[in-house]
């Protein structure tokens, strides 16, 4: 059986036809033939199928309080870990310099010619 109906396939034939005196002349002929067409469908409705589901089971996450617990507790410890090492409360922040601690700046001639 065909995908189209036949009177729906003669349409479309007029519409491609090379001599253009064989063609629809308005669009109003053209509507009118689809709309004869349409009269001709039948109106029962199809019922569609639900499809089933590409899965066998549902997957449902579930979390407890077990599961939660361990990556809670290290999140925990390691914010632990890094204020013990960062130390926020320390209120002296500078380094004092010792006699050693200087910088010495002086000039420098390239004698080499590189």
């Amino acid at each position: 059986m065909s995908q189209i109906l036949e009177n729906l396939s003669q349409l479309i034939l007029k519409c491609m036809e090379k001599d253009k005196n064989k063609r629809y002349q308005s669009a109003g002929e053209l509507l009118a033939d689809l709309g004869d067409i349409e009269k001709d469908i039948p109106t029962t409705q199809r019922e569609i199928s639900k499809s089933k589901s590409l899965t066998t089971k549902e997957v449902i996450a579930t979390f407890s309080a077990k599961k939660l617990f361990i990556p809670t507790f290290l999140i925990i410890a390691l914010a632990i870990i890094g204020l013990v090492f960062w130390h926020p409360w320390k209120k002296d922040k500078t380094i004092p310099f010792s006699e050693r601690d200087w910088i010495l700046i002086t000039d420098f001639e390239n004698l080499t010619g590189d």
